[in-house]
C-alpha cells in the first residue's frame, strides 16, 4: 500500500506546486475559424450563432456568458472531457478541459475564436489545475527542471486532446449558420 501512495503522494504534490498560476507563455493555444455566408446579415447570424451556443454547448457549465447583440458579439464557455493516454499514474489526472468561446459577427462573415484553455483533473482529494494547455511548458516548469519528462508529455497530451475534442465545433457552426430559416418554418 505504501509503494503505491508514494508516487500518488508525489503526482499530487507536484500538481499542486504547479497550480493555475505561473509564467505565460508567449505562444498561448488559440483556435480561430472565418465562416463565409454570403449574404446574410450580420444581425441574422449572430441569431443563428445564438441557437447554436444553446444547442451545441448543453453541459450545466457551459454556455453563454455574455450576449451584445449591438456589438454581434457572444460569449461564452466549453468543455471537452480528458483521459489521459500517457504514462503510470496519469489516472490522476482524467478530468476535463474547459475553454472560452467567442462568437463574432459581421455581413456575411462568423469570427469563431475558442481561447483560455484550462485542464482540471478531478482527484480522490479534490479537483488539481495543471493550467493553461496553451503553454509550451506547463505552469511554473522550465526546460531544465523535473516538467522535462512526464508532465511535459501530459502537458502535450492534453493539448492534443483539446484539439482533438473541438474539431466539430467549426463545422457545427457553420451548419447551423447555413440553415435556411424558412425551410426550418415548413413543419
Amino acid at each position: 500500500m505504501k509503494s503505491l501512495l508514494s508516487p500518488t503522494f508525489a503526482l499530487m504534490t507536484l500538481l499542486l506546486a504547479i497550480g493555475p498560476a505561473g509564467a505565460a507563455d508567449p505562444e498561448l493555444f488559440e483556435v480561430t475559424e472565418v465562416i463565409e455566408v454570403p449574404e446574410v446579415t450580420a444581425d441574422v447570424l449572430y441569431d443563428r450563432a445564438r441557437i447554436w451556443f444553446a444547442e451545441s454547448l448543453v453541459d450545466s457549465k457551459d454556455g453563454l456568458e455574455l450576449e451584445d447583440r449591438d456589438g454581434h458579439m457572444l460569449l461564452g464557455k466549453a468543455t471537452v472531457a480528458y483521459s489521459p493516454t500517457v504514462l503510470a499514474s496519469s489516472s490522476h489526472t482524467v478530468g476535463h478541459v474547459r475553454f472560452a468561446v467567442k462568437v463574432q459577427t459581421k455581413d456575411g462573415r462568423v469570427r469563431l475564436t475558442l481561447t483560455n484553455f484550462t485542464h482540471t483533473a478531478n482527484t480522490s482529494i479534490g479537483q488539481l489545475t495543471t493550467g493553461d494547455v496553451g503553454t509550451s511548458f506547463p505552469p511554473g516548469c522550465t526546460a531544465t527542471n523535473l516538467c522535462k519528462g512526464w508532465l511535459k508529455q501530459l502537458h502535450s497530451d492534453v493539448k492534443t486532446q483539446a484539439v482533438q475534442g473541438t474539431k466539430g465545433l467549426p463545422g457545427s457552426l457553420a451548419a447551423a449558420l447555413r440553415k435556411d430559416a424558412k425551410k426550418a418554418d415548413d413543419w
